[in-house]
């Protein structure tokens, strides 16, 4: 397979930040909460979509699913998003990688509390045999004594 390199990046509530990357974003022609860039010049491209929360490439080895889930919406929200992803998942036969901001929270990345996301989020990677790859424990977002760490 393929090595690939992904920077998922969260806006964190900045504006610049989220100025800079909705214009990216429209630059690229996507109207989305997530979207994917590829850099690399080996990579082709022969597919690209998108869903509610989420969008996807398509290559001719494998495809990235890259997803936001804002902690703003209802977890009902999360579920759609994940069965929509489901679904474009069974109509291919590929390989895949799924990427986001799921704004869950669970001990296997590295949470010390559990909430309904994060419980729903790890049914469905053990439900697709999935494997989560952060590694460590530590914060990557801060609000004064909370910290997070990516999902």
């Amino acid at each position: 397979m393929t090595r690939v390199k992904i920077l998922q990046i969260n806006c964190n509530r900045s504006y610049p930040a989220y100025d800079l990357a909705l214009a990216t974003a429209k630059e690229m022609g996507k109207d989305v909460d997530a979207a994917i860039k590829v850099t690399d010049p080996g990579i082709v491209v022969t597919g690209q979509g998108k869903g509610k929360g989420f969008s996807y490439i398509v290559t001719p080895s494998f495809s990235i699913y890259g997803c936001y889930a804002s902690p703003n919406k209802q977890v009902e929200e999360l579920e759609e998003t994940l069965e929509q992803i489901q679904s474009i998942m069974r109509s291919r036969c590929d390989e895949f990688i799924v990427v986001g901001d799921f704004n869950a929270k669970f001990p296997q990345w590295g949470m010390k509390t559990t909430d309904k996301r994060g419980h729903i989020l790890i049914e469905w990677i053990a439900q697709h045999d999935l494997n989560v790859k952060n590694v460590g424990n530590k914060a990557t977002f801060y609000r004064k004594e909370y910290g997070s760490i990516l999902d």
